[in-house]
Order: C-alpha cells, then structure tokens, then sequence
C-alpha cells in the first residue's frame, strides 16, 4: 500500500510540474534564426547538447561569439568570457533577445551601399526554431 501511495504522489507531482508556466522547452537544442530579416541569410545562433553555443551575428563578418550557455528560469543566458554575455527570453521555441541584460553587440555594414553601420538585430528581435 505504501509503494502505491509513493506512486501515486510521484505521478501527481510529475503532472503538477509538467503544467508548470516556465514555457521553457524541455529540450532547447537546436538552431534559431533571426525573425523577419531583410536579408536571404541573417542571423543564427545554435546550441548544442553539451552547453555549447555558436552565434553568428552576421554573415558578412568573421565575428562569431562561442562560449556556453545556461538557463535561468525562463532566461538563456549565453556567456562567452567573464565579461560578455548575450541575454534572451525563452518563449516555447522562440529566443527574444533582451539587450539591457546583454553586452553590446557590434554593428556591421550589411551593404557596401550602406553609409552608417546597422546593427544585425536589436532588442526585442525574436529567434525561432529552425527545423
């Protein structure tokens, strides 16, 4: 009787944090692309089983951070080094990118027409699960 009870409250347990509202994947691995982008190839970051991540920022430059990442409630946080990190909400299989939790991000002319640097992507731009 006791190993019934102890399954029983196992299984509810179970289904009270499966219903829980973190909206954060069970498995967040996988490559997201930047939302809406002007541009055939845009901004993509991936995160792989180990905790690793790769971003790239733009496809027109060399620029690339790695580093790893971890999750903290319903944020992903991407750390390079001590000092830079990139922030994002997790929202299902959408990463929103939260630039004042982040390190600046560089800006890069995306046309040889182009006068002023454009930023790749800004606060609030959104990254959706590729695949």
């Amino acid at each position: 009787m006791k190993k019934l009870g102890c399954c029983i409250l196992l299984l509810l347990l179970m289904f009270l944090y499966g219903c829980s509202e973190t909206n954060v994947p069970a498995s967040i691995v996988g490559t997201y692309e930047l939302e809406h982008s002007e541009f055939p190839i845009s901004a993509a970051l991936t995160l792989f089983d180990n905790n690793e991540f790769s971003f790239v920022l733009n496809p027109l430059s060399s620029f690339s951070p790695r580093g790893t990442y971890s999750i903290e409630g319903s944020r992903l946080i991407l750390a390079v080094d001590d000092d830079v990190a990139y922030v994002f909400s997790i929202e299902g299989d959408t990463l929103v990118f939260i630039a004042d939790e982040s390190w600046e991000i560089p800006s890069f002319y995306m046309s040889h027409y182009a006068t002023v640097p454009t930023p790749s992507f800004e606060d609030g731009n959104r990254f959706v699960l590729h695949g």
